[in-house]
């Protein structure tokens, strides 16, 4: 395990699109979608190939009171869905795959490289 990634998707449904592909059935025509990641229920969190924590909005500020414990200003929340995934080469390869498919149908990034990371992996 020596990729240490933070993963950011719109929402998480998009989280779970964006690590999926899709399989037609050539007899059928039906599209079946299949995602390492996801059973359909739930995030698969851990494998020999990697350990993922689903995180969800992530909140961006801290809320203001006053000496009284009144909030003054509440806190900002990135709404986005947010997940940490520690994985090995062959996942990371992957993940940039799949990056790079988000990338190019979203224009936005699905792995990001926060330089004030909210969570991180204990060393």
């Amino acid at each position: 395990m020596n990729h240490d990634l933070c993963l950011v998707a719109a929402s998480e449904a998009a989280m779970i699109a964006a690590l999926s592909t899709t399989v037609t059935n050539e007899q059928t025509g039906e599209t079946q979608s299949n995602n390492v990641f996801h059973d359909g229920k739930n995030w698969i969190s851990a494998t020999h190939d990697w350990q993922l924590v689903p995180i969800g909005k992530l909140q961006t500020t801290v809320p203001v009171m006053d000496a009284e414990g009144k909030l003054i200003t509440p806190p900002e929340f990135d709404d986005r869905f947010h997940m940490n995934i520690l994985c090995n080469d062959a996942v990371f390869e992957s993940l940039q795959a799949f990056d790079q498919v988000h990338f190019e149908t979203t224009g936005k990034r699905l792995i990001i490289e926060p330089t004030n990371r909210k969570v991180v992996w204990a060393k």
